[in-house]
Order: structure tokens, then sequence, then C-alpha cells
């Protein structure tokens, strides 16, 4: 028995020893693509029952290779925390326990696949580093379990905390109640540091120029006078694609200007509502870790103890970048929900009401941020349930997401693309006798469309899509041009 395991852990060690491994890439090409020498799928299989005995726990960090392989280690009783070669459906029914993320299993112990950068109240037990050469911080605990780091040999966990490798290491309740003071302070640093954006305008063109890239509906709207009133452009504006702080300008210039009250107070809610939802971004209590993905395809760049340390790393990268909150779990029964908003037009009977879901190792929260590092978008299941549903609950009473009745100069069979962009040329597939019945529809009282259902279909040769016509332009025959 290991007595300083945390309860729901300590099963692990009920009578028998716990060994540790990581990355055994089991006859893959990934391990033998790194290292030349990398040992064969059945030596390693015998190396591990070699010291880990029938009676024991085996536990995997991540990368286990061909499921096959994993029958074979005769452990009693077997742990995964997936790794980012790994799909949860290969190795149910083989692993007694598979986690998604890191792990606290005692005090001072962090099991994860990859090494988490920057906790120097714990020891961090992790593989992923088959160069042992991550960018692992001064002061912080790590022992690598990469298989070929190790030399391919499964760590007695009991015997390691023995040694008194924890000797050194602060507690982390101590350190919680020297920096209780300074906590106020911390978060509102890790605000700022979401806030420091860079968000000049272009200079005030007008809203028609600004918004609407399609010379079609930039010529309708001119030639029939149309007029977009403030609540429209808000909508417009909304949903344009601009990051969070330029849209919080854009609405705030809205907001200062318009005679509608209520429109003006519903700006006010949703720029508080973002403000706040960043803000619990940055609260790590209550065992919250922050994971870094820089670039499109990313498999994560490494777990940070603080926003602002995975901020700076991603703006160093000069890409696109995310962040996800994740809540290490310490205890099964404590796990905070996920939050998803029913709407009414996918579930009537259930429109506005708060789902909730228990899914180990999704994101509590995420943030994205474009090259500069300004933010582009978040999501959050933070908040509470009464802010989610009044704000986002998609209602088409608010001005975020109402159906606008947008002025569409596209004919059935047109030929068209996104406006400046030389992509792939699709054919309109809604007729204006069909668009004119679909308005009418749309803008009846208690009618459910919304922003996105100002859209009309177009086809490709083996895929449709549903644009809103501000963002097409039509593509002319070469006999027509």
């Amino acid at each position: 028995m290991i007595p300083t395991l945390y309860e729901n852990y300590r099963h692990w060690s009920d009578g028998r020893s716990v060994y540790i491994l990581s990355d055994m890439h089991f006859d893959d090409a990934i391990g033998k693509d790194m290292v030349d020498d990398w040992l064969e799928a059945d030596e390693l299989v015998d190396k591990i029952n070699s010291i880990v005995g029938k009676n024991d726990t085996f536990i995997c960090l991540g990368d286990v290779g061909k499921a096959e392989y994993v029958k074979r280690i005769r452990a009693r009783y077997k742990v995964l925390l997936l790794g980012n070669h790994d799909r949860r459906s290969d190795y149910v029914g083989l692993f007694d326990e598979i986690y998604s993320g890191p792990i606290f299993i005692a005090d001072q112990i962090l099991l994860s696949h990859e090494p988490v950068h920057g906790l120097n109240w714990c020891l961090n037990i992790h593989g992923h580093d088959h160069n042992n050469r991550a960018p692992y911080v001064e002061g912080c605990k790590h022992i690598n379990l990469a298989a070929n780091v190790c030399n391919y040999t499964p760590v007695n966990l009991g015997k390691l905390i023995k040694s008194g490798i924890l000797a050194d290491i602060t507690n982390i309740h101590r350190m919680t109640i020297d920096r209780a003071t300074d906590r106020k302070a911390g978060q509102q640093q890790g605000l700022q540091t979401l806030m420091e954006a860079d968000c000049v305008l272009e200079d005030d063109r007008d809203f028609v120029e600004r918004y609407i890239p399609s010379p079609e509906v930039k010529e309708l709207i001119k030639k029939e006078n149309v007029e977009f009133s403030d609540a429209d452009k808000a909508t417009i504006i909304f949903n344009s694609g601009l990051n969070l702080f330029e849209l919080h300008r854009e609405l705030k210039k809205i907001a200062d200007n318009t005679a509608d009250g209520s429109l003006r107070e519903q700006i006010e809610e949703r720029i508080a509502y973002d403000l706040e939802g960043l803000k619990l971004f940055t609260d790590d209590r209550g065992g919250y870790i922050y994971q870094l993905f820089i670039g499109k395809d990313s498999y994560g760049d490494g777990f940070f103890n603080n926003v602002k340390t995975a901020i700076e790393k991603g703006k160093d990268s000069q890409k696109e970048f995310s962040i996800e909150k994740h809540q290490i779990i310490s205890n099964l029964e404590n796990i905070k929900p996920m939050k998803a908003i029913a709407t009414a037009w996918i579930e009537p009977e259930l429109a506005n009401r708060v789902h909730r879901h228990i899914m180990p190792g999704t994101p509590m929260a995420g943030i994205r941020f474009d090259e500069k590092g300004v933010i582009t978008d978040y999501y959050s299941s933070e908040r509470s349930d009464e802010e989610d549903i009044r704000i986002e609950g998609c209602s088409t009473e608010r001005f975020e997401y109402p159906f606008v009745a947008i002025p569409n100069p596209y004919e059935k069979g047109d030929r068209v693309r996104f406006a400046g962009d030389n992509g792939k040329v699709g054919i309109v597939d809604v007729s204006q006798e069909e668009w004119r019945r679909h308005v009418e529809k749309a803008l009846k009282p208690g009618a459910i469309e919304d922003y996105s259902d100002a859209s009309i279909t177009v086809r490709y040769q083996y895929t449709h899509d549903h644009i809103n016509p501000i963002y097409l332009e039509k593509v002319c025959e070469q006999r027509d041009c």
C-alpha cells in the first residue's frame, strides 16, 4: 500500500506494486522512426514482464502502440493515460482505467503524457519527450519515462517515493497559504495579459464597405436604398469573424450612438459576459491546468499551471494557437460537468435548458488566438446557468443571432464563389421566389429562424453549403465577361 496516494487511486497499490512506463509504441512505425534501435515489441513485452509481477499494477502514460500487445502484459491491473497517438476506442477492455488528461494521484505527484511545465510544487512523471530535451523549468522536478529514455524499464512508484525524491518539494497547501493574499492581484494580472492586444481598426469606412464584401449585394443595397437598423448592423458585426476585442470596440460604437435602449443594454451585457468568461479562465483555483496547442493541427504543445506562461509560449511561436483549461481530476466524484444549451430549432420542448454532461478530459474552457496573440474566440462552461441561458440561449429577441433580411441578388443557376477568393465555384440552388418566401416566413412573429438561416444553398460537385449572400460574388462564364 502507498498511503500517500489519494483515496481514488490507493487501490492501485492494494497488496501489490505499482509500475509506470510510457511511449512503448508497440510495433508501430513512430518509435522506429525516432530511434534506430527501438526495442522490438516482443522484446519490450518480455522486459516489462520480467519486472512487473502478475499481481501488480501497470500504468502506461500514453502512446501504447498496437493493442494486441497490451493483453500480453501480465499485470493484474492496468491503467492508461491517453497519449497524442492513442484512441480510447482501441484500448477499451484492455485497461481497467483510461484517462484523457493529466491526473494528480497524490499531493505532490502528477502523472501526464506530455511534460507539464512550471509546477514547482510537485513531481511530474511523464513521457512523450523521446529526446529528453523539453524546455523543463528550473526548480521543477520531472521524471521522463518515455521507454527509450528510461532503457525500456518500468519504474516502481513505491520505491521511487521511498527514495526521498519528494523531500525537497514544497507542499502545495503551504504554497496556497503563502499566496492567498496575492491571489486577487494575480488574477488581475492574468486578465490583463488577455486584454493586452493591439486592436487598431482601419479607418472609418461606412458599414456596407466594411462588412459586406459581395459586390453584387453592395450594388443591390445601393440600387434599392436598403438601410440597416442599428440592431441589424450589430448582428452582422457580431457574426463577421472579428477578433474579440475588435468586436467589442465596434459593438461599443453602436451602443454609444444608438437610440435603441434595449440594444444598448444587450451590447453592454454581451461585453460584460465575455469579459467575465475571460476572467474565470485565468482562475486556476480548485485544480486546473492549461494545455497549449500551436498551429491548426497540433496534438498539444505542453501543459502549464498558469495562463500567462501558456500565452507567452504561444506568442513566441508567431503562429495561431489555442489554450484549453482542464480540470485536474483527483476525485471522480468531483468532476465538473460540461454544459450545453438546447435551442428552439433543435429541441423545441427543451429550449433554453442547460444540459450537463460528465466527460473527464474535456476542457472546461478554451481561447483561440491569432498569430499576433490576439483573442479571436473563446468558449466556456464556467459561468452560471442563468447567465448562459440569458446571453447564449440563441434567443431571437437578442441582437446576436436573429434573422436579418439580407438583399439577395443571386438567381438559381448563378455561378458563385466567396468574394475575393479564387477558390472553388458553386451553383446557386435557390430561386428568387424561394428566397422571397423564405424571408417572409423568417420574419413572421414567433418564427424560429436565426442569422444562420439568412443564407442560400450553393451546390458543388459532390457537396453543398449554406452561405450568406453578403460573402459571395458572381463568377461569369468566359463568353459573358
